[in-house]
């Protein structure tokens, strides 16, 4: 009889075997890349929805004291605790929309509470505090952020050694600067100033 040539069962099945491994691996190494891509996209969203958010808050706050002569109104700008809205900080600042007058006077603030970032409105006063003489109550919501991320506000005067250019160009010195604190994607702390060109330092 001759001898017959092929395949044996046992070299099949160590065969397979083989080839359920190197699938195997496969699978993992794609389930880990599809992984990190998600996890890319989410830190980018976030990342991104966080820079928006900080320009806006920069471009609403600078309209803090349009209209007021330097000095002639107090509590222009400050940052406290709204009671009724939330007990984190808020940025409140008052501007004057008819530039005729100093006696009318439009009301704003921008505090984070519950994962978002909530614009505030309030009818005002011009000559009463910001804080405790309004009442305030939530107007939009700028945007929503996931737990764990924190924004926060600090209201500070700009050191004359230290001018800034809230413009990009022109630089001025011996205003109000904001700092606005937050965690990115990675936990990261980002700390950006607003110069307040309208408000005057006290030091």
């Amino acid at each position: 009889m001759k001898n017959q040539q092929g395949f044996t069962l046992v070299s099949l099945l160590v065969g397979l075997a083989i080839s359920m491994l190197c699938l195997m691996a496969l699978l993992a190494l794609f389930r880990t890349v599809i992984h990190t891509s998600v996890d890319a996209r989410k830190s980018s969203i976030l990342d991104t929805k966080l820079q928006n958010s900080l320009t806006t808050i920069q471009v609403l706050t600078q309209n803090a004291g349009f209209g007021y002569p330097a000095s002639s109104i107090p509590n222009i700008v400050e940052v406290a605790s709204i009671a009724n809205v939330t007990t984190n900080k808020a940025i409140l600042w008052r501007l004057d929309d008819d530039i005729k007058t100093t006696t009318a006077s439009i009301c704003q603030g921008i505090t984070y509470t519950e994962n978002a970032l909530i614009l505030l409105k309030s009818r005002c006063s011009y000559d009463l505090p910001l804080a405790t003489g309004s009442t305030w109550e939530k107007d939009s919501t700028l945007a929503s952020f996931p737990t764990g991320t924190t924004i926060t506000f600090e209201l500070k005067d700009q050191p004359l050694n230290k001018p800034c250019a809230p413009y990009g160009s022109a630089i001025i010195t011996g205003t109000k600067v904001l700092n606005i604190t937050a965690s990115d994607s990675t936990g990261t702390k980002i700390k950006f100033p607003v110069c307040l060109s309208n408000i005057l330092s006290t030091s």
